[in-house]
């Protein structure tokens, strides 16, 4: 549970690229779902690939630019492990939209991803802006997107710069009308924040 609340393994040390500041505020009951989910996948038998940030990658992470250890940016102290009740309220929708913010920003604002190769789309805007947001979505719209992944303007999003498929499948019909929810309460803002 350190890794997925704190960034840290068993002795400690800080885990490489994990998205603990995602996931840290993860409610009790979620995280052990998770944690027994996580037990009861079959063990594999090989060495784990030894992680490596290459020059570019530290010279981000020096800048602070790119995150890379969740254990510096996670406050350890005040992980908020509430869990709100399962119902579309902005509450609820609140907490399951915390999922995003690795890509989407802490604003949802979206912009280029930190870290991310140059040809990488940049994250899209989720606040209620009406030029580069979704202030003109419906919530069908919104709904019919992780159905489909496609914006009511037809362009498509490709599976591999946004998991719109796995997230569609995964979250149940109160999660994703929370989530819009929660979106629409938003403060509307211009691409990549204000």
């Amino acid at each position: 549970m350190g890794a997925i609340r704190h960034g840290v393994r068993p002795d400690g040390t800080a885990l490489l690229v994990m998205p603990s500041a995602e996931y840290g505020s993860i409610g009790p009951d979620d995280l052990g779902a998770l944690v027994s989910w996580i037990k009861s996948m079959p063990s594999v038998d090989s060495e784990p690939l030894k992680q490596r940030v290459g020059p570019l990658g530290r010279a981000l992470y020096l800048a602070g630019d790119v995150p890379l250890l969740a254990a510096e940016v996670v406050d350890h102290d005040d992980l908020p492990f509430g869990q709100p009740e399962v119902g579309v309220t902005t509450e609820y929708g609140a907490y399951i939209a915390s999922s995003c913010v690795g890509c989407h920003s802490l604003d949802y604002a979206g912009g280029p991803i930190p870290g991310m190769r140059p040809e990488f789309p940049a994250a899209g805007n989720l606040t209620p802006g009406i030029d580069t947001g979704i202030g003109t979505w419906t919530e069908a719209d919104f709904m019919s997107f992780f159905a489909t992944g496609v914006r009511p303007d037809g362009r498509q999003v490709e599976p591999q710069f946004m998991p719109w498929l796995p997230l569609g499948q995964a979250m149940a019909d109160v999660e994703k009308q929370a989530v819009w929810m929660f979106l629409r309460s938003l403060p509307p803002m211009p691409m990549g924040g204000g």
